[in-house]
């Protein structure tokens, strides 16, 4: 909060730029509509187009959901915090594993508890620094790093589940059928 204030009086100008952006919704609702006609579009591509379009157009926009995700959990998409949930578990409906909720919780723990061990999951567990070793180990943890950021707060420290938990899952559990 100090840095913040300080930041604030040096510059006041910033003050402007804080807030929800009101365009995330239909940025959101972009996002979801291309990767489902993508998903569509490709059902009866030859494996190598498939893995090419995959990897290449439907992982962007994924990172982008995650992005969307992250800044609607700090409240940045819409005025009120509940849109921003709804906005959010929308986001989260092609990334298949239900996760938005969750996220929120720990990501603002992590915001208000940096680098204290057993309170931020962002922070590797001793165990995966220990296995993950030397230059083959490194390089297979950053490539299986989200694994590790999606499975490490459920590790560390659980949750209790909410009504929004279970909204999450339902719609993650509806968009599959």
């Amino acid at each position: 909060m100090a840095r913040r204030r300080a930041i604030l009086k040096a510059h006041p100008e910033v003050n402007k730029l804080m807030g929800p952006e009101p365009r995330t919704k239909w940025i959101v609702l972009a996002l979801v509509a291309a990767q489902v006609s993508l998903s569509v579009a490709l059902r009866a591509a030859s494996w190598p187009v498939y893995a090419a379009t995959t990897y290449v157009v439907g992982a962007t926009i994924t990172h982008a959901l995650f992005l969307a995700i992250h800044e609607l959990a700090h409240n940045l998409g819409a005025k009120r915090p509940e849109s921003n949930r709804l906005i959010a578990i929308f986001a989260n409906l092609p990334i298949v594993v239900p996760y938005c909720v969750t996220f929120k919780q720990y990501h603002i723990e992590h915001h208000k508890q940096q680098g204290v061990d057993g309170v931020d999951t962002d922070i590797p567990a001793r165990l995966e620094a220990r296995i993950f070793q030397g230059r083959l180990g490194k390089v297979a943890w950053c490539l299986s790093q989200i694994l590790f950021y999606a499975l490490r707060p459920m590790l560390i420290k659980k949750q209790t589940p909410t009504l929004m938990h279970a909204l999450n899952f339902a719609a993650q559990v509806s968009a599959a059928r």
